[in-house]
């Protein structure tokens, strides 16, 4: 088998490895260990993250992290906390996008101290551990929704960028990516959107307002794949760790959810305001 084949064939048993494990989580522990079983993910991404910007104070990075983890499951029980607690990352995804607008533009990568990019990983990390949490209390078949919606993105993304791509998506940042597989990713989603408003018998209002939230919420994802593809570059690394067999680290893995997350939440929760309710 040629290295292309391994690297393959590793990437594909892996995810689907992790796939099984996520879904077997979500399922089956209980609130409080799918809250920590989702923390333990999270502080491997802030290792991996100190690792890629500031590799001295890896520990005490991981530490603050897990301490701001603990205060927010104490505090987001009251659902005004969690709005207040999600704006701020829905702030930042805004700015993270224009950074890579301005990185395509002026073709350089911006300069950030350390104090930034602490914040930066917390903002990245810590919204899409919320929103996880309280989806998966709130509705699991949510959850299943936006893994499903998330991960027929990145597929689709890949196979039509792979046969049909031409024209770069961001090239100063990730030469591989291409506007085709962004077009397959959100045709894609659309569809899955669609089948599922039908199969669910929602009303067309309803069924509308579910699909914007799943267009904007792969648009997002893809801003976080290239946030997380920005800062490699920066720190001069292909991949932000080793432990996942084709696939680096665990930011390589999760760098889609970190910004879907945020979008889907605050989605669902339009939703919701609009309809009363946001019955599965």
């Amino acid at each position: 088998m040629t290295p292309e084949g391994r690297e393959l064939r590793d990437r594909v048993l892996t995810a689907l490895a992790l796939a099984l494990t996520a879904l077997a989580a979500v399922t089956w522990l209980p609130p409080p260990l799918l809250a920590s079983a989702l923390a333990v993910v999270a502080l491997m991404g802030a290792w991996e993250w100190a690792s890629l910007n500031f590799r001295a104070s890896q520990g005490g990075y991981v530490l603050i992290t897990a301490l701001l983890l603990a205060w927010i499951y104490h505090v987001s029980g009251n659902p005004l906390w969690r709005v207040a607690l999600m704006l701020p990352a829905m702030a930042w995804w805004l700015v993270a996008l224009g950074r890579i607008w301005l990185c395509q533009a002026r073709r350089r990568r911006p300069a950030e101290g350390a104090t930034m990019l602490a914040l930066e990983g917390w903002l990245i990390l810590i919204p899409a551990w919320m929103g996880l949490v309280w989806l998966c209390a709130e509705g699991k078949p949510w959850v299943y929704a936006l893994l499903a919606v998330v991960w027929l993105a990145d597929t689709a993304a890949y196979v039509v960028g792979r046969r049909y791509g031409r024209r770069r998506l961001a090239d100063q940042i990730s030469p591989a990516k291409s506007w085709e597989g962004a077009a397959g990713a959100l045709v894609a989603t659309a569809l899955l959107a669609v089948v599922i408003g039908i199969v669910r018998g929602w009303p067309g209002s309803k069924s509308l307002i579910w699909l914007a939230v799943v267009l904007v919420t792969v648009a997002a994802s893809m801003v976080g794949d290239l946030t997380e593809s920005l800062s490699k570059r920066r720190a001069g690394v292909k991949d932000s760790g080793r432990c996942l067999p084709g696939h680096g680290g665990i930011l390589d893995r999760i760098d889609s959810l970190t910004a879907a997350v945020p979008v889907y939440w605050l989605g669902l929760q339009g939703l919701r305001w609009s309809h009363g309710e946001w019955q599965w």
